[in-house]
């Protein structure tokens, strides 16, 4: 029992209010606070004469001790590996007072209260499995460490984490708790708080179906978050953690933004068509971004990592950095290859579903009157790979778009276009008005598309936001992976028509009719057009999505060639 009077003692706070009323709720929370400030040994005789006052928490206590330790040692091991279904758990409340601290309970529980969904049973072997929390709060102070581990055993629940953070100003804080198994991605939880000048409220629990039912071995996540004033960032796979501070925020709203532009300029004839050069610019802009943006610690664990790795997965709302661009160079490390050619690179954005089959089916494609060259052959030649009437006229109008979204009758929605931005805001010009992010709001906040997890193809001159608040506001990628499309394409600079075209044929070949995942057929497509003199298309295709997400559908007709 030691350290449980501790543990309940914090999970106490949240549900004060609903135990023992407002009126009392606060000073009980006080006397709380002082008897933690104890030693073990004081705490709990201390807990014992205070509480034991209300019976209303003393029911309460007595039934999670009840309930039994959820990490029972050996007890829960067995011979064969277990399967259960689980969810992501936190339990806090939905108010509370600036400047006290805030305990968020995590854990990953089979059977939440009842709760009842479509969660996918998780593999858990004999020996358990070790769970990895992530906090992302950057507009709260965290007291706790942003990073916790819960064991989960065969048949059991894990045990609880306990986060602590705490808001200085009155107004509403979004919470971001993600769970994965060694560099896999198994759920993320969005709450809301709302932080007030005083008076607590009654605890919630907020629940979300774990997504994947495997943790295959070689992925490696690294998680950016973003605190008040820097990034930390967490590498995790191979069994292990690493994390680190990266450069504070001001540095990235500075720096990035010219050396993007200056990169923009370099592979859009600032050199007069001269390959060597252009290649050395590129060359040197991958290896300021690994050396200023990726912190030593987690550099020269990739490459412990870099012989075992087989999907790197970026999880951050940070859309600007051109992580696929990066050349990992270090001394006495090779520096040859960029990141996305070394290993399968894709994004995970915020509020993004865990989506491991993508059908493809009822497919959608949209070219303007004035869209790049080639884009209209570009659409025949995708069509041709599914079988589909490559006669068939694109969609070009806002209005034929808008009615495609709103009936979320797609599988996959492939746009050859131009794409640029107006005021700061990303768009793309039709004759009859401009679709933005900001008018796919509605589909992001009840995920509208998340039944059929559409691909997305965004195959544009400009297809993802150039500035930090474009990206946070109204980035392409996040708000469509917010409203449930399974996977989103799409191009960080300006592309030639010409290599985009066949960026997109190879993609889509190998991942309909190779058996490979979403991020081999990425990286395949990359290989496809690497060789074209230098020009470095292949590095400007991001993607997000689940890297091991697989074709699921049955259209693989027609197999011709442009």
């Amino acid at each position: 029992m030691e350290g449980w009077w501790r543990q309940q003692a914090v999970a106490l706070r949240a549900h004060l209010v609903e135990l023992v009323g407002a009126e009392r709720a606060t000073e009980v929370d006080r006397r709380i606070v002082e008897a933690l400030a104890l030693p073990d040994e004081a705490l709990e005789p201390l807990l014992r004469r205070l509480l034991r006052q209300y019976p209303a928490i003393w029911a309460w206590l007595a039934k999670r001790r009840d309930a039994g330790p959820v990490y029972r040692g050996d007890e829960g091991d067995s011979a064969l590996p277990s399967t259960a279904s689980y969810h992501l758990v936190a339990d806090l409340p939905e108010r509370h007072p600036v400047g006290r601290a805030l305990p968020v309970q995590v854990a990953i529980l089979r059977d939440p209260d009842g709760y009842r969904s479509a969660a996918l049973p998780l593999t858990v072997p004999p020996e358990g499995v070790t769970v990895t929390l992530m906090l992302s709060a950057p507009t709260l102070s965290v007291a706790s460490d942003l990073v916790q581990h819960v064991r989960v055993l065969p048949g059991a629940d894990s045990p609880w984490a306990y986060f602590e953070v705490w808001a200085t100003v009155p107004e509403q804080h979004r919470l971001r708790l993600r769970a994965y198994v060694g560099g896999t991605f198994l759920a993320e939880l969005s709450v809301q708080l709302t932080a007030t000048a005083g008076g607590l409220s009654t605890g919630h629990r907020y629940s979300t179906p774990i997504g994947l039912a495997t943790h295959p071995d070689g992925a490696v996540t690294l998680e950016v978050v973003q605190e008040l004033n820097s990034y930390r960032f967490v590498l995790t796979g191979g069994g292990d953690i690493v994390e680190a501070l990266g450069p504070d925020r001001t540095t990235g709203r500075v720096e990035l933004p010219h050396v993007l532009a200056e990169l923009d300029h370099a592979v859009n004839g600032a050199y007069g068509g001269d390959a060597h050069l252009v290649r050395n610019h590129v060359r040197n802009t991958g290896a300021w971004l690994w050396s200023e943006v990726m912190p030593a610690a987690i550099r020269e664990r990739f490459w412990h990592l870099l012989p075992r790795m087989r999907s790197f997965v970026v999880a951050t709302g940070l859309d600007t950095v051109p992580w696929e661009l990066m050349l990992p160079s270090d001394e006495h490390r090779s520096g040859a290859d960029f990141l996305a050619d070394l290993v399968p690179v894709v994004r995970r954005a915020p509020a993004q579903g865990a989506v491991r089959g993508l059908p493809l089916g009822e497919r959608q494609y949209l070219a303007q009157d004035d869209a790049p060259a080639g884009a209209r052959a570009e659409i025949e030649a995708v069509r041709r790979i599914f079988g589909d009437d490559p006669a068939a006229p694109a969609l070009s109008s806002l209005r034929e778009l808008v009615e495609v979204l709103e009936s979320r009758r797609f599988g996959l929605l492939h746009l050859a276009c131009h794409a640029g931005s107006r005021d700061g805001w990303a768009s793309i010009a039709l004759p009859d008005g401009e679709l933005a992010p900001l008018l796919l709001s509605h589909a992001a906040a009840t995920r509208a598309f998340r039944e059929r997890a559409p691909l997305v193809f965004l195959n544009a001159c400009r297809s993802a936001p150039s500035s930090p608040e474009n990206a946070a506001i109204a980035g392409w990628a996040r708000v469509f992976m917010a409203a449930g499309a399974g996977a989103f394409v799409g191009s960080m600079w300006t592309v030639r028509s010409d290599l985009a075209a066949v960026f997109a044929d190879a993609f889509y070949r190998a991942f309909t009719t190779s058996n490979v995942t979403l991020g081999q057929a990425t990286q395949r497509a990359r290989a496809e057009i690497r060789g074209h003199g230098y020009d470095p298309t292949w590095l400007s295709y991001a993607v997000w999505g689940e890297p091991n997400a697989t074709f699921s559908g049955a259209a693989r007709a027609g197999r011709q060639a442009f």
